[in-house]
């Protein structure tokens, strides 16, 4: 079941395959309350990759493994050039993880601490 609209006219444009493989996440993952993109500033991503994706599970029964998420996040990378981050999220909580295109490759990026004064650098989250 595809929740709301997952692709926004500048994303479909990007690559043919784009489209596809985002309805194909979504529909190889369960549990989904939201599958958004959405823009971002100039964090240090980059250059033309202007959007990042969240994804939000139900529950954490429906979180997936941390191989899954890379693999997703990964194919998403790769087929959407204006994608630069994937990030995975339990409704209602501060759980989560974020992957992310840097020096070529999709990694998961490293938590710091939050409520320090430091802002994260591309590749960086805050930690819950």
């Amino acid at each position: 079941m595809l929740i709301g609209s997952i692709v926004t006219p500048s994303i479909a444009s990007s690559r043919p395959s784009c489209s596809n493989t985002l309805r194909s996440v979504q529909n190889s993952l369960t549990g989904i309350v939201s599958f958004k993109q959405r823009k971002i500033g100039n964090m240090g991503q980059p250059p033309g990759r202007s959007q990042a994706l969240d994804i939000t599970f139900k529950g954490f029964e429906e979180y997936p493994a941390e191989s899954i998420r890379k693999s997703s996040a990964t194919r998403v990378i790769n087929s959407c050039s204006k994608i630069a981050s994937v990030s995975f999220g339990v409704d209602q909580t501060d759980a989560g993880s974020v992957y992310g295109l840097k020096k070529g490759k999709v990694i998961q990026f490293t938590c710091i601490e939050a409520g320090s004064s430091q802002k994260p650098k591309w590749g960086e989250t805050y930690c819950p």
